[in-house]
């Protein structure tokens, strides 16, 4: 114990006098993560945690799953975190503070007694709201999505949807019939206006929108950081970019300065992907359009 204790006080005088981080500030830092979600120090010190010349988002990209979701629910209190689950709520949110959200067409149910957490989109109920969906729906088509929904649960993504009927990014035609006994499955749904995959984007991935994710998370001191920028990069015509689910997406990290990608890989193993497996075409350093913006 005597001898740990010596290697640990000779380890942070080493990280004083090469890094120029006092001992006071690498306790303090200790200290932060050990009442967090228990973290000893010899993982302290073997994360880099105390390096404060980094910002703490990116001495957080080396921690392991477990530790990393522990903290999360720290860093998130869990009633905000299921409110922001309601998606209606939340972009109504988003909009009030003046962020760019996806155009909502409307809350759709076909259930009674449902009752939308916001008045600030047109609400519609049973056939005749269906009919007034499809009838007035743009032409870049429309996704629907669980107003309570998570992790991509029950997102459907159209092409097009005419009063005759709908066509989903696989080509398969939806009649009105079809849609409507989705429709049944669910409370409410928030349709919102497809947005299309950027050109340049979509010579490597193709036309299923591949979202940026751009995670920021507070914690017990009340300080905001902003974790690493991720595209999630679809493979098929699924719709949909799910990363988590095992299916096989991939996803890579961005540079927050140039917004230039990175090398891919999948949720399970470390393999590195520079090549879509569908298209051929160069995921790494490719550089996202419009990042600056």
């Amino acid at each position: 114990m005597i001898q740990g204790l010596r290697r640990l006080l000779s380890s942070a005088a080493i990280i004083w006098w090469n890094h120029g981080i006092p001992l006071r500030i690498q306790r303090r830092e200790f200290r932060r993560f050990r009442d967090a979600i228990g973290m000893d120090r010899a993982e302290f010190m073997g994360y880099g945690l105390w390096d404060t010349t980094r910002p703490l988002a990116e001495r957080m990209t080396m921690m392991s799953n477990i530790e990393r979701r522990a903290i999360e629910y720290r860093m998130n209190p869990r009633e905000p975190n299921l409110r922001i689950r309601n998606k209606a709520w939340t972009t109504a949110v988003l909009e009030d503070a003046g962020i760019a959200v996806g155009r909502v067409l409307c809350l759709l149910t076909l259930r009674n007694g449902i009752t939308p957490s916001t008045d600030r989109f047109i609400f519609r109920h049973g056939d005749d709201g269906v009919r007034l969906l499809l009838a007035d729906a743009p032409a870049d088509g429309i996704v629907i999505k669980p107003d309570d929904g998570g992790s991509g649960r029950s997102v459907y993504v159209f092409r097009r949807a005419t009063p005759n009927g709908l066509e989903a990014l696989d080509g398969l035609r939806w009649t009105v019939n079809r849609f409507r006994a989705v429709l049944a499955t669910e409370g409410l749904w928030k349709v919102e206006q497809r947005i299309p995959q950027h050109p340049q984007l979509a010579r490597i991935a193709g036309e299923t929108l591949g979202t940026l994710r751009l995670t920021t998370f507070r914690m017990l001191d009340g300080t905001v950081h902003m974790a690493p920028s991720v595209w999630k990069i679809p493979i098929g015509l699924s719709g949909v970019d799910h990363f988590s689910h095992g299916v096989g997406q991939l996803a890579a990290p961005v540079d927050p300065v140039e917004g230039r990608i990175g090398p891919a890989r999948r949720w399970l193993g470390l393999e590195r992907v520079d090549r879509h497996p569908l298209t051929g075409t160069a995921i790494t350093g490719t550089v996202i359009p419009h990042w600056p913006a």
